[in-house]
């Protein structure tokens, strides 16, 4: 058959069998050199051994050697064993490169021994890159292989993608499996993404058991090694670290290392072995280390420390420190160590061994140690010491320990301010502060001292040593061995016990007891004062060991409005109306003599009412009479005298009548 129009230009044995085909020089000294242009229209530039076949028409070899097009439209444009067996395929250059058929628009642009199965695909270069997808691309590396329609790899090595539109930028070792749609691959060595949309950047390490994984949809590792995202992991993050695992939806680890996050919405900020468990949704670790929440413990938030346990319960807190432990819901413990909150809503602020019970909802521990709350709304303050038996125990709903040591409140609304080994064990008592004190009856009252005990209600004991309120409603000012048996009595001093109702009684030192009920017992070794003025000495007095009241008489402290007229007051005083009387307020047997003061107050105008005598006044009137009868007294004597001397002279003139 006659060639239309075929050319060569030079070169020997070359062949350009298509029509209008041109082979411009090359070959070589033999036939097995020769170049071969049968495609129609095709053209060989140069080179030796490169064939156009008849069924590659318009394409192109510009040179090299051993390259072959089988298939029309493409170019080869030079290199050496390049291969096309496509359609509209190109190869730039390089050696050993290769595209099959039967897809359009296949491009290596060079390299070595890259291969196209499928297309349209793009190889840049490097060497044994592979491309099985449509509309893949390899940039360069080598041994890199696309597999996912519409997958690219940037270069680096031994790179596989198997899945559609999926992305490793390079790297070595990396692979991303059928299922990682859209996936990406930054860098980084025996990386895997099996999830949909998932992304690596980076990291791994020299073999599979550092490779970096994320199985979840959308999921993302930044970088590090050994780090791990599940099949359930949608949307989940490790931002880097080794060994970390988010396995479960929008689970989050930012760092650290053997982090694990089981539960949606988990984060873990870093630190090592912390661990979000199951069924804790939306559960929080900032760090530190071999922290857990654990199982259905949502809402839960352990900001660092170490050892720290959220073991059950929604909405739990561990602020940070060491071995604190939470279970009630929405408990929290900020701090310290060994400290463990277990009832809803309890709260421990640090310290150390600290502990709210179950029961103890709304419980609170400021701080201290081996502190126990069972009560609700119960509260300690610190205290506590360095042994269990320090231990302050708030039992009762909404009781009150401030701090202090070994105290105990275990009844409703019951108080303990402080001190050490002091019981508050009724309700609304308090024992505020002391040593060995007892409250143990609604509503009683310790202030303070030392081996105190109000044993009634509404008993009281302000302080001292030994003293006891037994009575309802009784009083110990204070002091040492004082009684307070009575009711509504008071007792205090030292040795004093008012064990009648309403009976006061204050001792000095030894022993006083109560007379009667509602009566008032002193004993004052020292005397008495009692003052009714301020800035002077107004008043009375009662010496040491005496018997009677002294009132102040001074001069100095009194005002004179002149002397006094005995003789009227004498003769008031023989006038004044005088009556045997008994106080209403006693029995009528009991009776007394004497003025009532309306009369004395009228007689005498002396004294600050007309209901009352100061006993001050009857003395001064009583002066007064007295002197008056002294004056008269005086007077008597002188008549009884005169009246002698008379007598006697009579006797005489009647002896010298007989005579």
């Amino acid at each position: 058959m006659q060639l239309v129009s075929s050319a060569v230009s030079g070169g020997s044995w070359n062949n350009a069998r298509g029509d209008y085909s041109f082979i411009g020089g090359g070959g070589g000294a033999t036939l097995a050199d020769s170049n071969s242009a049968s495609g129609n229209q095709s053209v060989i530039a140069g080179g030796s051994r490169n064939f156009i076949g008849p069924t590659a028409p318009y394409s192109a070899i510009g040179g090299g050697q051993n390259c072959t097009i089988v298939q029309g439209n493409s170019s080869i444009g030079g290199g050496t064993l390049n291969e096309i067996y496509a359609q509209s395929a190109t190869i730039g250059g390089g050696a050993g490169n290769y595209i099959s058929g039967p897809d359009e628009g296949n491009v290596i642009a060079g390299g070595l021994h890259n291969q196209i199965f499928q297309g349209p695909s793009a190889i840049g270069g490097g060497e044994d890159n592979t491309t099985h997808s449509r509309n893949a691309t390899i940039a360069g590396g080598y041994s890199n292989q696309a597999t996912g329609a519409g997958t690219t790899i940037g270069g680096g090595h031994n790179n596989s993608t198997f899945a559609r539109t999926s992305t490793i930028a390079g790297g070595d070792t990396n692979v991303i499996y059928g299922a990682g749609e859209s996936g990406t691959i930054g860098g980084g060595a025996n990386n895997r993404v099996s999830g949909a949309f998932a992304t690596i950047g980076g990291g791994g390490g020299l073999t599979a058991a550092d490779s970096n994984s994320a199985k979840g949809e959308a999921s993302i590792i930044g970088g590090g090694r050994s780090n791990f995202i599940n099949d359930i992991g949608t949307g989940a993050t490790i931002g880097g670290g080794f060994s970390n695992e988010a396995n479960d939806f929008w689970a989050t680890i930012a760092g650290g290392r053997s982090n694990e996050v089981s539960e949606q919405n988990g984060a873990i900020g870093g630190g090592h072995d912390n661990t979000i468990s199951g069924g804790s949704t939306d559960g929080v670790i900032a760090g530190g280390s071999d922290n857990v929440i654990g199982f259905s413990a949502e809402i839960s938030t352990i900001g660092g420390g170490q050892s720290n346990l959220i073991e059950t319960g929604s909405g739990g807190t561990i602020g940070g420190g060491w071995n604190n432990h939470t279970q009630g819901q929405y408990a929290t413990v900020s701090g310290g160590r060994r400290n463990e909150a277990f009832g809803p809503l309890s709260a421990i602020s640090g310290g150390d061994s600290n502990f709210v019970y179950f029961s103890g909802e709304g419980g609170a521990i400021g701080g201290g140690a081996h502190n126990s709350v069972y009560g609700e709304y119960a509260v300690i303050g610190g205290g506590g010491g360095a042994a269990q038996a320090d231990s302050n125990s708030a039992q009762g709903a909404a009781s009150v320990i401030g701090g202090g040591r070994a105290n105990v409140a275990s009844a409703l609304l019951s108080t303990v301010g402080g001190g050490s080994q002091n019981q508050a064990l009724e309700e609304n008592v308090v024992v505020a502060g002391g040593f060995l004190n007892i409250a143990n009856q609604k509503h009683a009252v310790i202030s303070g001292g030392v081996s105190n005990q109000a044993t009634n209600q509404y008993a009281t004991i302000a302080g001292g040593q030994g003293n006891v309120a037994s009575g309802a409603h009784s009083f110990v000012a204070g002091g040492q061995g004082n009684i307070a048996g009575g009711s509504s009595s008071f007792a205090a001093g030292n040795g004093a016990s008012a064990s009648n109702n309403g009976s006061f009684v204050w001792s000095s030192s030894a022993a006083t007891s109560s007379f009667a009920a509602n009566s008032v017992t002193f004993r004052a070794h020292g005397g008495m004062r009692v003052y009714t003025a301020a800035g002077t000495g107004t008043g009375v007095s009662l010496p040491a060991g005496g018997g009677a009241w002294a009132s102040l008489c001074d001069v100095n402290q009194k005002n004179i409005h002149g002397t006094v007229d005995s003789r009227a007051f004498l003769d008031k005083v023989s006038s004044l109306p005088l009556y045997r009387w008994s106080y209403k307020s006693q029995d009528a047997s009991v009776l007394h003599m004497g003025p009532t003061a309306q009369d004395f107050s009228a007689a005498f105008g002396l004294g600050d009412n007309n209901t009352t005598i100061s006993t001050v006044d009857p003395d001064g009137v009583l002066f007064a009479a007295v002197q008056e009868l002294a004056k008269r007294s005086d007077r008597i004597d002188a008549l009884e005298s005169e009246v002698a001397e008379l007598k006697q002279l009579v006797e005489q003139m009647i002896q010298l009548g007989h005579k």
